[in-house]
């Protein structure tokens, strides 16, 4: 009755550490998230919240388990170790974003300030009030008021950073004294 189509299946699943128990894991909390939903009951909504963090950390183990295997199988041949951590870091060859030379990026630059002048051209020049306020020195910075500042920044990220934040607000404390090592003078 309906026509003949291709499809095409992935070669490679996006959580290769994903199993038959992680599956029936989940299956269990969608059926007590339901449960909770349907009866609007307490203890289901705690039992729900449970097994929602009994499965988060099962997950979580799992993917690392999975990862420093794969580490480890690989540590003695340098081409699959780094084609493994692209993999981690979410690089594979197909996707390594828009590129551009050094010469299209200062086209596009100019091009923005030129638009900005544009636009703003008949506007009037902006008017700057007094201050009392003077900077009058730097202080240094300590490690727990760093370390307090990250901890509280957002956790957003963007591929262009170096680092996710949730990785750098989770090995906060091993990252620490390697900055305070490099923004000291020597």
């Amino acid at each position: 009755m309906l026509p003949m189509r291709t499809t095409r299946i992935r070669s490679n699943a996006l959580t290769p550490w994903f199993d038959a128990e992680c599956g029936a894991m989940r299956r269990k909390v969608r059926c007590a998230e339901r449960r909770c939903k349907r009866t609007g009951l307490e203890e289901d909504r705690a039992e729900w919240i449970k097994l929602l963090r009994k499965k988060s950390a099962s997950f979580k183990a799992k993917e690392q388990d999975y990862w420093e295997s794969l580490i480890a199988r690989d540590s003695k041949d340098s081409r699959r170790l780094w084609n493994d951590l692209s993999t981690i870091l979410g690089r594979s060859r197909g996707s390594q974003g828009p590129t551009f030379s050094s010469d299209d990026f200062l086209c596009h630059l100019q091009k923005k300030v030129s638009d900005v002048r544009r636009a703003t051209e008949g506007a009037s020049p902006p008017a700057y009030s007094e201050t009392e306020h003077r900077f009058q020195k730097f202080e240094k910075v300590t490690d727990v008021e760093l370390k307090s500042l990250l901890l509280s920044s957002p956790s957003k990220s963007c591929s262009l950073d170096p680092m996710p934040t949730f990785l750098l607000k989770e090995f906060i404390d091993e990252l620490l004294p390697f900055w305070f090592s490099f923004a000291m003078p020597h």
